[in-house]
């Protein structure tokens, strides 16, 4: 018999991402005909698995096939080898001998009885050792050199999360020559319906979409993080932007900074990437640069010195607004100008700006400033940026900025998708949008996000169906086993009908997991004939079935429109 132990911490502590099995689930006797496959993720898969082929591994479901890299693939349980049935006359004699196949082994009984009882003590110690840090009340507690990490996953994900912070606040502290005179609280949680309630409990709300966020209050300031299961690196965009929040906050907490610098650091950072275990900065956010083109042709970006007004501090500012979604993408790319472009003479100013603000004294304040939270006036802050970056003036400044902006270039597809989903939903200019589309595949590489989002508008355009349809097969084979991607994507084929074998390998790649159980409810729904997207109405069929989703926590909209509940 293979030993359990060696695979069984991967696979139970894997298993706390989404909705732990029982120990008697995770045994990996196959039965029914169908192998036992073990994924490094956790997953405990029942189905058919074929040969080993170019690195891949066949896996058949009931509504279809699919090619998983062997490297996420922990272990193959095949039925052959634990198949109760005897093949031969030497077989069938052990078997009214009282022996039972284990592990393609004809064994007696009572061994395998014992083998089987070893196993499940073994799943039911990890099981539970594991499971228990998964509730909140029972979580990991760690003190790491610059912060205090309380978090309910397993053991290897509060490793990787130590790590990134670490390296962050190192990367960051070194760069800006801020200090921090205590151990910052971070939590983390295993689910998104936890960070919600945490959320809301912690500030009063929570935002369906929000993966982290940071607290200010004095002395309690703290960050809280959703483990994204699937999209970590969106939870590692989330944490650098965050923490970039809180480590500007941190190194004077009564001093409330502009909101360009503030925000145009923190999308600066959160841009981030780590390669080979190094910090790189500067990595260009596409859709970003796309929002900011599309304002340079519409004519509609506002000037530097309108941009620094907007959301600062001093609401006497001239020109002072709150900061709009594209005025994100302005300040980072503003601060990617002062930290990359001309030539780079800029870099040590912006730092001499940020200290500017930092080592204000409350006399100095803006009107309406407290002792515990004070900022500067616009019209200083207005002449400091120039003082700071020795520029004569803003119109200079700006030039400058517009010719970096020029020079950038998009780092994949998605900024080119972007620009061309605002052709077609905008300008509703398919020529156009198709140029762009056909632009961004041919940088995709294997990016299936973008692969996917173009599959939906072609899936929409006469003429093009086919390719779409391609397009989705290829995204989704390259991810074979997400079962968030292939739940959502599905509804973009063509052909209505062709979304239902995919359904069926949502609800068997993950048994008993939300978005599984909703695409049992769609099933229900489908069974009536019904089209997915058919708004309006009571729906009936899948009624019952999205109630037991909803319960179980998978989307409460998509829920809703299953059962005919808004």
């Amino acid at each position: 018999m293979r030993n359990f132990a060696g695979w069984g911490i991967a696979v139970l502590f894997a298993l706390l991402a989404a909705a732990a099995a029982a120990p008697a689930d995770v045994e990996g006797v196959p039965a029914d005909g169908k192998d036992v496959v073990f994924l490094a993720d956790g997953r405990v898969l029942r189905c058919r698995a074929g040969a080993e082929a170019e690195g891949r591994v066949e896996l058949g479901f009931t509504g279809g096939a699919v090619h998983v890299p062997k490297a996420a693939i922990l272990e193959i349980r095949r039925f052959a080898g634990w198949d109760p049935e005897p093949r031969d006359d030497a077989e069938r004699a052990k078997a009214a001998a009282g022996m039972v196949r284990w592990d393609g082994e004809w064994i007696p009984r009572a061994r395998a009885d014992a083998l089987l009882a070893k196993d499940r003590e073994r799943a039911e110690k990890l099981w539970k050792e594991s499971a228990s840090r998964s509730e909140w009340e029972n979580r990991w507690k760690r003190d790491t050199a610059h912060f205090t990490i309380e978090a309910n996953l397993p053991k290897e994900s509060v490793d990787f999360y130590e790590q990134a912070l670490e390296q962050y606040y190192e990367y960051f502290t070194s760069a800006f020559k801020v200090s921090v005179k205590r151990r910052i609280p971070v939590y983390i949680l295993r689910t998104r319906e936890e960070f919600r309630a945490f959320q809301k409990k912690d500030t009063g709300s929570a935002g369906e979409h929000t993966v982290g966020y940071f607290v200010s209050r004095k002395g309690k300031e703290h960050l809280v993080l959703f483990d994204w299961q699937g999209n970590r690196s969106e939870t590692l965009s989330v944490l650098f932007h965050e923490c970039t929040h809180l480590l500007l906050h941190l190194a004077n907490p009564d001093v409330a900074l502009p909101a360009l610098l503030n925000e145009g650091l923190s999308e600066y950072y959160g841009a981030n990437l780590v390669v080979k275990g190094r910090m790189v900065r500067g990595g260009i956010q596409d859709e970003r640069l796309a929002d900011l083109r599309a304002m340079i042709e519409e004519k509609t970006l506002p000037a530097l010195d309108d941009l620094l007004a907007h959301g600062h501090r001093d609401r006497a500012a001239q020109g002072w607004k709150k900061l709009s979604v594209s005025d994100y993408a302005h300040a980072w790319a503003f601060i990617h100008f002062l930290m990359h472009g001309a030539g780079g003479k800029y870099r040590q100013r912006l730092a001499a700006w940020m200290n500017g603000h930092l080592g204000l004294e409350f006399r100095d304040a803006a009107a309406g400033s407290t002792k515990e939270r004070y900022y500067m006036r616009f019209k200083d802050d207005r002449a400091l940026l120039l003082q700071c970056l020795k520029v004569k003036d803003y119109a200079t400044l700006e030039r400058e900025f517009l010719d970096h902006v020029a020079s950038m270039e998009y780092a994949g597809a998605r900024g080119l998708l972007a620009q061309g989903l605002r052709k077609l939903a905008k300008e509703r200019n398919e020529a156009a949008a198709l140029e762009y589309l056909g632009k961004a595949l041919a940088n995709a590489g294997d990016d299936a996000e973008v692969l996917s989002l173009v599959a939906r508008v072609y899936s929409r355009i006469d003429g093009k169906e086919e390719e779409g349809e391609r397009l989705l097969l290829r995204a989704l084979d390259l991810d074979p086993l997400n079962v968030d991607r292939r739940y959502e994507t599905s509804s973009w084929f063509p052909d209505g009908d062709a979304e239902i074998p995919h359904l069926r390998m949502c609800e068997e790649m993950a048994p008993g997991d939300p978005v599984a159980l909703a695409a049992t409810a769609w099933l229900a729904f489908r069974g009536e004939g019904r089209d997915r997207w058919v708004g309006g109405g009571v729906f009936g069929g899948g009624a019952e079935e999205a109630k037991a989703a909803l319960e179980a926590g998978a989307p409460p909209a998509e829920c809703a429109r299953i059962a005919g509940l808004l």
